[in-house]
């Protein structure tokens, strides 16, 4: 008798798509309180339409590529931020939290 999974076909929990701020926080080894701003002040000009998500993406990859290995102390959200806020200042893309979603 063969035995075969019986799962649905639809099932996607499993593998699941990093959400925006979990890839960056990761993959930029964020650590400090000012990086986890920085990163929730991209996220918010990302969702109001402001910054494209593909130039956010490019700088991710990009600043990933430029960190030297094993260096703790170059850890790519260094070269994330500063190369992020170049490609934006030319676009004349102001990086900023959402002022709706603080506190007051």
């Amino acid at each position: 008798m063969l035995l075969l999974p019986t799962s649905g076909g639809g099932q996607t929990n499993d593998k699941r798509e990093p959400k925006l701020r979990e890839r960056l926080v990761l993959g930029l080894q964020v650590r400090r309180p000012a990086e986890y701003e920085y990163v929730d002040a991209v996220i918010d000009t990302v969702n109001r339409g402001e910054l494209p998500q593909k130039i956010v993406d490019r700088m991710f990859f990009w600043a990933r590529g430029r960190a030297p290995k094993g260096d703790q102390g170059r850890r790519p959200i260094i070269y994330f931020q500063a190369g992020l806020n170049r490609v934006a200042s030319k676009l004349r893309i102001d990086i900023a939290a959402d002022p709706s979603s603080t506190g007051g």
